[in-house]
């Protein structure tokens, strides 16, 4: 009668933990499906109607609409000096098509539909025109007191993003080295794969083109999240398993060689299948939110930035609720604290190291899923680079603690974001690195790390 309360007792905690995360994906689709036309199309048009209004006066857009027929279609509606007008354009694509921001038809009330050569020209002239004009207006606007502050504002929100992905990674990371005490190199090279599987299977979902945006990026997520779980099976199968019975100062580097080389060899692999070429996305969800404009400076969120820092705080949400309230958590505490007390006890060590793999690498795979959407541009070459910032990001802020990945990954972001800013690119990496070195040295355990680094999940 015990072990079957104790089974619903996990069932049903189990059941709360679905429940959440399947609440949290629910509110992503709904910040999604919120403003899921496409914004960019819509800023296009939006940059067409000094063209028809050539007169001085004020201009006021009073609505805009997103067409189904004729398909691709943006209607907006304005006030200018001489009363109410309308502009349609037309773009030969949308969602993730390469031709999505490419005009193909534009008609207003002033002058109805447009000639081909007027259309050739409103794409070569005035568009090319009207974003060099921005540009310049924003180099040139006079500096004042509030610009240098408005910068450094716009970099720290730039920041955000690129911090929760190498929070995701560090938290890989750090779950698998709380229980085995090795760093594994190879996350880095999972995040790779979860970016390849998003651009790769991208064709396939969207072939029919009548998918909806949210849907499209639920069922992205879902197949870089079970391309994880594969990798991560993979990985303790050939990277934990066979030196389980070998002491940790016994044969430290082995594990980390191997992790190290199935990093290239995958990294290779890819290379050979895909080709060396950069693989790229279309943008979406760039509506920018305007958040403060003073002395011709503006400082903005995007709307993909948002969803990003969002859905990587629940994921991290989750995972400290996982680890601390589930009865995985408490398992997998007690094989990290000491293994072969555990196993005495009845714990199937094997499977908590086998789920503990998958989990870290589910969140490396939803991190480079996440990266492929929000920069848009994946290669075979990638996975080092993010192998190498995850654990620097998890070093730093403290190895085998989740809130110090997420920490970490916030303080290599904002380096990286802040000195490219202020000082050379080139460099970029060299800082970071050397930041690295200095808390080795200083600091080893890092900022919220302690001395025994596998008793602080």
């Amino acid at each position: 009668m015990f072990r079957s309360f104790a089974r619903f007792a996990v069932f049903s905690h189990g059941l709360r933990l679905g429940g959440l995360f399947l609440l949290a994906l629910l509110g992503t689709v709904a910040l999604i499906n919120h403003d899921w036309q496409d914004r960019e199309q819509q800023r296009i048009c939006e940059q067409l109607i000094p063209w028809f209004e050539r007169s001085a006066g004020p201009l006021e857009q009073l609505s805009v609409e997103f067409l189904r027929q004729p398909p691709h279609t943006v209607l907006l509606h304005y006030r200018s000096a001489d009363g109410q007008h309308w502009l349609r354009c037309q773009f030969a694509g949308s969602g993730f098509a390469r031709s999505r921001l490419h005009l193909v038809a534009v008609e207003s009330d002033r002058e109805g539909l447009l000639a081909p050569w007027q259309l050739s020209l409103l794409r070569g002239l005035w568009l090319g025109y009207f974003e060099r004009y921005l540009q310049q207006q924003s180099a040139t606007a006079a500096a004042g007191f509030w610009r240098p502050w408005l910068y450094l504002l716009q970099q720290l929100l730039n920041a955000l993003p690129l911090g929760c992905i190498y929070a995701l990674v560090a938290c890989g990371y750090s779950l698998v080295f709380a229980l085995t005490g090795r760093v594994n190199l190879a996350f880095g090279e999972l995040a790779s794969w979860g970016a390849l599987s998003t651009v790769l299977s991208l064709p396939v979902l969207a072939a029919g083109g009548q998918m909806p945006l949210p849907l499209l990026l639920l069922l992205l997520g879902l197949i870089a999240l079970l391309t994880g779980a594969v990798g991560g099976r993979l990985l303790e199968r050939f990277c934990h398993q066979p030196f389980v019975q070998q002491s940790a100062t016994h044969n430290l580097q082995a594990p980390l060689v191997v992790s190290l080389g199935l990093l290239i060899a995958a990294a290779e692999y890819a290379r050979l299948v895909f080709g060396n070429r950069d693989l790229y996305l279309q943008p979406i969800m760039n509506q920018v939110l305007l958040l403060t404009r003073t002395e011709g400076f503006t400082v903005s969120f995007s709307l993909m930035q948002l969803v990003v820092v969002y859905l990587s705080l629940v994921l991290i949400g989750l995972l400290l609720l996982t680890l601390r309230r589930s009865r995985f958590g408490r398992l997998q505490r007690a094989c990290a604290d000491d293994a072969e007390a555990a196993r005495l006890l009845g714990v199937d060590t094997r499977r908590v190291a086998i789920r503990t793999f998958q989990l870290g690498a589910v969140y490396a795979a939803s991190a480079g899923c996440i990266m492929a959407l929000y920069y848009g541009v994946v290669n075979f070459h990638m996975g080092l680079s993010i192998s190498l910032k995850g654990l620097a990001a998890v070093i730093i802020g403290g190895i085998g603690s989740v809130p110090g990945a997420f920490l970490g990954g916030l303080l290599i972001a904002l380096l990286e974001t802040l000195w490219s800013a202020y000082a050379s690119i080139a460099y970029r990496d060299v800082a970071v690195f050397a930041v690295l070195i200095g808390f080795l040295v200083l600091r080893p355990q890092g900022l919220l790390g302690l001395p025994d680094f596998r008793k602080q999940l």
